[in-house]
């Protein structure tokens, strides 16, 4: 038998029983695995014996899970196999189609996809939207084109087989993961057309469309979308540009934390005790949708997708318009355009988006602690926070370095698989131009869709976080007898009435907030932006030499860290005495906060100081040293007066950066040391929602101030990325 079919089934039906005895008449190795189905299926998998190799999983794990099962057991009992195929057990896949594969491995191809007719009436609708979506996404990630990348019915050389076994993904997400590695290696799928088979209108398929898609694609949602949206902001001739830049970029100036809190506002049903503006209209809002994995995925997409937005426009500017206008007038299309130039010359710049969301998400803890703890859902950011609350604390260093190698381990893989792809230069020594690719009829539906969206997608969650702080009752409306100022300026003789707190103008657990953030912002701002000129300072003087190098290296690390693995690794050093005292215990003071926020922001000062430094001519130094004057007298004289404008550009972006900071600072806050983003979070977890929503609206209309008054001094908001 040279060609095995390996086939995972979980609570499979007779069909699965015909299928194997077909294949068998047909010669095939058989393998099938039992992923988990219970005592009640055994008679279906005794019945496969005479026929097949039957595997069988303890526990239901997923698909991904049982094809890697099968592919192991192949991978050390080969017995003279040349090739395999994957197929599915509730019958869509043909023992025709099975057969043509056989035929194309034989003929030499080692990955063999099979393709489906999407379109029509016996395709069901869940299939053919998500189908659709799933080309479209997974063009934008891969670079490349399939006509169907959902297929389950693939054939695969035995040389496959090493790399295949070590893909990641347990589900469904498996056999994507299959053809992002495949496409990323350049390797050659051969695609064969098979018939389209849909049982029952699909219903015995274990994909649920909702959470499966979203385990599949939460690492290329948010890349996506902000990919789509540069193309089509930068590229195109897309009208109402400028309001719908400032919309898009709207989430890049706030905090992810208050982007949970604007979400339960929306979404927020009785299981918290406090309807949302949903479910205060009438509307069942489920729990999945108000809290949890799905509703920190989609939470954290609408947020973070603005960093790719920002990254892949930068890379669209630069292509010289011209190698798009070649292929217009070789005759190809729009989509063929976009699909082979367009697509391959940016595709760097996504892959590094994808990656940059990736590092931000894995270690973020206000958005999953806002939206996970209160129905007992954890993350590793915010379960590390547990144990190092309540205890072991050493579990969660344990975590904490878990957080900081994962972190590791994305940047190098960003390395390896941005460094090996084919890079094209998209700029001549004659200058782009920006010839903007006309839309046509598509325009205004286009532009009407992206107000739509963004407008509930960024405006009407915040309106709804405003407006919550005037409700008497949350979800109760917006009717005068439901309008109360309370929540602001409350008295304490109403607390009976309201909450067990007066109005944050009347709090002085607010004021008291509101100058720790000020002054931690100013302090670690100003030694930061100090010392980042500092580090600029030494690295561009000394580029190409051990000491340079070294310091940008350096200054690196923090930011491969996540906010909270990061402060737990100074909580560590600094809670308690060690050497003998030399290192002394700072913890519950504000110095240690100060210094966690110092350290962590370099990254940014020190990319800031060093483009400052690189501005400034060495020989208005070498001049100076000529003339007899010492390194202090040059120093003085020369680079501080120079330097002034990027060092106050510096001081403004960490200044917003440090402000918007929870995760940071949240294993090391008391009482006495807590900033608004503290307050307003503890607030939350509390279940004072109108409390924590009044105080995070003085946040962002603080940092809202503040990014005003650093566009006035010219701040790039890309550096403080």
């Amino acid at each position: 038998m040279e060609i095995a079919v390996l086939i995972p089934a979980y609570q499979p039906d007779s069909v699965l029983i015909s299928l194997v005895q077909a294949l068998h008449r047909e010669n095939f190795r058989l393998i099938v695995t039992d992923d988990g189905s219970g005592p009640a299926y055994a008679d279906i998998f005794s019945a496969l014996l005479p026929y097949a190799e039957v595997l069988t999983c303890p526990e239901n794990r997923g698909k991904g899970h049982a094809l890697k099962c099968a592919l192991r057991h192949l991978a050390t009992d080969p017995q003279g196999c040349r090739a395999f195929i994957t197929a599915d057990a509730d019958g869509q896949h043909t023992v025709a189609d099975i057969l043509r594969v056989r035929e194309a491995l034989l003929s030499g191809s080692r990955f063999a996809l099979t393709t489906r007719t999407l379109h029509g009436k016996s395709v069901p609708l869940r299939s053919r939207v998500g189908n659709d979506l799933s080309r479209f996404f997974f063009s934008l990630a891969a670079g490349c084109f399939l006509e169907d990348n959902q297929s389950g019915l693939r054939g695969f050389s035995t040389d496959c087989l090493p790399w295949l076994t070590e893909i990641g993904g347990e589900k469904y997400d498996y056999e994507m993961n299959v053809l992002l590695y495949a496409a990323r290696q350049e390797l050659s799928i051969t695609q064969l057309p098979i018939e389209t088979v849909y049982l029952d209108g699909n219903q015995s398929s274990h994909f649920d469309p909702l959470r499966d898609t979203l385990r599949i694609y939460r690492r290329m949602l948010d890349t996506a979308r902000g990919s789509v949206l540069a193309w089509l902001m930068i590229r195109t001739d897309l009208p109402g540009k400028k309001i719908l830049g400032l919309l898009v970029t709207v989430p890049y100036m706030i905090p992810s934390w208050t982007k949970a809190l604007a979400w339960l506002a929306m979404f927020r049903n009785s299981t918290s005790g406090a309807n949302g503006f949903l479910a205060g209209l009438g509307i069942p809002v489920p729990d999945w949708l108000a809290y949890g994995p799905i509703a920190i995925v989609l939470c954290m997409s609408m947020h973070y997708y603005a960093f790719s937005y920002i990254m892949v426009s930068g890379a669209l500017r630069s292509i010289n318009s011209e190698l798009e206008e070649m292929g217009e007038i070789q005759g190809a299309s729009k989509a063929q355009i976009l699909r082979h130039i367009t697509l391959p010359l940016i595709l760097p710049s996504v892959l590094s988006a994808t990656v940059m969301t990736i590092s931000k998400s894995i270690g973020t803890y206000g958005v999953p602690a806002n939206l996970g703890n209160r129905i007992g859902y954890y993350t590793l950011a915010t379960k590390m926070r547990t144990f190092i609350d309540q205890g072991p604390q050493a579990v969660g260093y344990a975590m904490s370095i878990v957080l900081v190698l994962l972190a590791a381990l994305i940047i190098f893989s960003n390395q390896r698989i941005v460094g090996v792809r084919k890079s094209y230069a998209t700029v001549s020594g004659k200058g782009g131009r920006a010839t903007l690719m006309q839309l046509g009829k598509a325009k205004k539906p286009l532009m009407v869709f992206l107000m739509v969206f963004l407008f509930l997608a960024m405006v009407v969650p915040f309106f709804v976080l405003i407006m919550e702080t005037f409700q008497i009752t949350t979800g109760a409306g917006y009717g005068l007898d439901n309008l109360t100022l309370y929540n602001w300026i409350g008295k304490e003789g109403e607390i009976d009435k309201y909450t067990n707190y007066v109005g944050i103008f009347r709090n002085p657990n607010f004021f008291s907030a509101f100058w720790n953030t000020i002054r931690l912002t100013l302090i670690a701002s100003i030694l930061t932006a100090i010392c980042g000129q500092f580090l600029g300072y030494i690295s561009s003087r000394g580029r190409g030499k051990w000491y340079g190098d070294l310091t940008e290296q350096m200054v690196f690390v923090p930011y491969l860290m996540s906010g909270i693995a990061f402060s737990t690794m100074y909580f560590s050093m600094f809670s308690r005495p060690h050497l003998g005292g030399l290192m002394p215990s700072l913890y519950g003071t504000f110095t240690l906060i100060v210094l966690t926020s110092v350290v962590k922001h370099f990254p940014f000062a020190s990319k800031s100081g060093t483009a400052n430094m690189l501005s400034i001519s060495v020989e208005l130094e070498e001049a100076a040293d000529i003339a007899g004057a010492s390194f202090w007298k040059r120093m003085s004289s020369i680079i501080v007066p120079l330097a002034k404008n990027g060092f106050i550009s510096g001081f403004m972006l960490t200044f917003i950066s440090i402000a918007k900071e929870l995760d940071l600072i949240i294993i090391m806050m008391t009482p006495t040391t807590q900033t608004m983003s503290y307050l307003a979070f503890t607030y939350s977890q509390d279940g004072y929602n109108q409390m924590s929503d009044a105080v995070s609206v003085c946040v962002l209309a603080f940092i809202l101030v503040c990014y005003t008054v650093a566009n006035r001094f010219g701040a790039d908001l890309n550096k403080s990325m």
